[in-house]
């Protein structure tokens, strides 16, 4: 397993690792992508604090032993990376293509890339499939975040009151978990995640009413907080896994529309906010052996 940074287009250091399966030397090896907020203070090792999210919401070991290369980095502003948090925010946009474009291009990668996300990890997905880098062949999602607008909003426009809420302390907590810490443990977890987030991310979810979020929208906040307009031009192969009692109500709602180039099945089935085959073994799962890698 590697320790690697990548130095993003604006020149913020992305923290990340590469877990390696066992293969002779010169072997060139496919690859799984997974960018999330939720790595925290930079754990090294898979099933560490912060790889326990990504051994739940993607087989990471599953993907290792069966040939995969498994890229993990935590988005810009979480984790050990630099510069400020903010979902689906411009930055962030730009990132993502380009640690594809990092990862297809190692010495050691086949050149082909798969990129999987559940709930947040998933607007990462959007973000590199949206872009089109030519080493992304395949995208997987759940609990899919396209844009913010269907996080926070039912289609009429009623704001989720889960997501906006008067404590300033309490958005950052919900939203960003243990994935905005900071290298001072003497910080209070709060205050820590709030010098993390963006400006933008940190007002648009601590209003102090309902009404006055639901009421004063901003629309270019919406527009830079989307990439579900981008997804008609997506070529890569899509398998979009949502459940019907996912708490991320409408984000699903028209995307199997929206990919119109791509190569695209969906699953649909009665999980909560999760892939189906969780590691409970509370639903069958997708696994499927004739697939071509």
């Amino acid at each position: 397993m590697d320790h690697v940074t990548v130095t993003a287009s604006d020149g913020v250091a992305l923290d990340g690792w590469v877990l390696f399966p066992q293969v002779p030397p010169g072997v060139k090896l496919p690859a799984i992508m997974i960018s999330t907020p939720y790595i925290g203070g930079g754990n090294p090792r898979p099933g560490e604090t912060g790889y326990k999210a990504n051994d739940g919401n993607a087989p990471v070991k599953e993907f290792v032993s069966a040939g995969f290369a498994v890229v993990i980095f935590s988005e810009r502003g979480t984790g050990a990376s630099g510069g400020c948090f903010d979902v689906l925010g411009p930055a962030d946009q730009a990132d993502q293509p380009w640690l594809v474009n990092w990862t297809s291009t190692q010495p050691w990668s086949k050149g082909r890339v798969g990129f999987i996300g559940l709930s947040l990890p998933s607007s990462t997905v959007f973000e590199a499939a949206a872009a089109n880098p030519p080493g992304l062949k395949a995208i997987v999602v759940g609990g899919v975040i396209p844009d913010l607008y269907s996080r926070d909003s039912t289609p009429q426009g009623a704001m989720f009151g889960f997501f906006v809420v008067s404590d300033p302390e309490f958005f950052p907590q919900t939203q960003m978990s243990t994935g905005v810490l900071g290298p001072d443990p003497g910080q209070s977890q709060a205050s820590r995640q709030l010098e993390r987030a963006c400006p933008e991310s940190t007002e648009s979810g601590t209003q102090t009413q309902i009404a006055a979020h639901a009421d004063d929208r901003n629309e270019a906040v919406w527009a830079r907080h989307n990439v579900r307009v981008k997804l008609p031009n997506v070529t890569a192969a899509v398998l979009d896994a949502n459940g019907f009692e996912d708490g991320i109500a409408f984000g699903d709602d028209t995307l199997w529309a929206e990919f119109q180039h791509a190569p695209k099945r969906a699953m649909l089935g009665p999980w909560l906010h999760e892939f189906p085959g969780d590691p409970n073994g509370n639903h069958p799962g997708w696994e499927r052996k004739d697939w071509p890698d």
